[in-house]
């Protein structure tokens, strides 16, 4: 299935090294890292954080003691199918989400996330019958990149098969390519694709360990046919 972040967790990254003594950490030796999307075709914006011991490749940690996180009011939740991501769900879109995380010595660190710096990105119009035997260049609807944190991804490919990637992540680019040879080992027939803006920059309120963001902009998946043109 495409990525969508918010909605897939690899639990064998999520799950390596955890152990039962998260509430014996040093509150200041967390590191949060968190990643908000909003994905268009469903008018839904997804939030998740996870908390790992002192840098973002440390261990996952679970939030113990009294500890939580809230977005704009809403208190994020694992789940036993994630135990170590705390997730929510906000309807529609905001310019600004306010999340805050309270560690369980009450110190509050508020971190207002600006969904307005991820441009809108929406597929051009026509873009729904591709040759497979051809390269396709494909400009997206929307601003072109214009900063060096910020990339544009293409994510295409059919349920039960491969998934392939292109990428932008240069400024002023404005486009993407699918190659033929992706296309003919997808072979004709529908597609799903999944095109996103993202923005990775640095979690400002955070513990002494740190933090990182990533903000998103999600087209969700869309249905493309691909075709064999004799």
């Amino acid at each position: 299935m495409i990525k969508q972040w918010i909605l897939l967790v690899t639990l064998a990254i999520v799950m390596a090294g955890c152990d039962s003594d998260d509430d014996k950490i040093d509150p200041d030796n967390i590191f949060i890292r968190m990643q908000v999307q909003y994905v268009s075709d469903i008018e839904n914006t997804y939030i998740r954080a996870i908390f790992l011991e002192e840098t973002i490749a440390g261990r996952n940690i679970q939030l113990k003691g009294g500890a939580d996180i809230m977005a704009d009011g809403v208190k994020l939740t694992n789940s036993d199918g994630d135990p170590y991501g705390y997730t929510a769900t906000l309807q529609g879109y905001r310019d600004t989400i306010n999340v805050v995380y309270t560690d369980r010595e009450g110190n509050i660190y508020d971190n207002p996330v600006a969904m307005s710096e991820v441009p809108a990105i929406s597929f051009p119009g026509g873009f729904n019958n591709l040759d497979i035997q051809q390269d396709h260049e494909m400009h997206w609807s929307g601003s072109p990149i214009t900063r060096d944190a910020e990339k544009v991804s293409l994510e295409y490919g059919k349920t039960g098969m491969r998934f392939f990637t292109a990428t932008a992540d240069e400024v002023d680019d404005n486009s993407v390519t699918l190659t033929s040879k992706d296309l003919m080992t997808l072979g004709a027939g529908e597609s799903e694709m999944i095109l996103y803006r993202e923005l990775n920059k640095t979690l400002p309120n955070t513990p002494r360990a740190g933090g990182a963001l990533s903000v998103s902009f999600n087209t969700g998946i869309v249905p493309v046919n691909l075709v064999f043109d004799n």
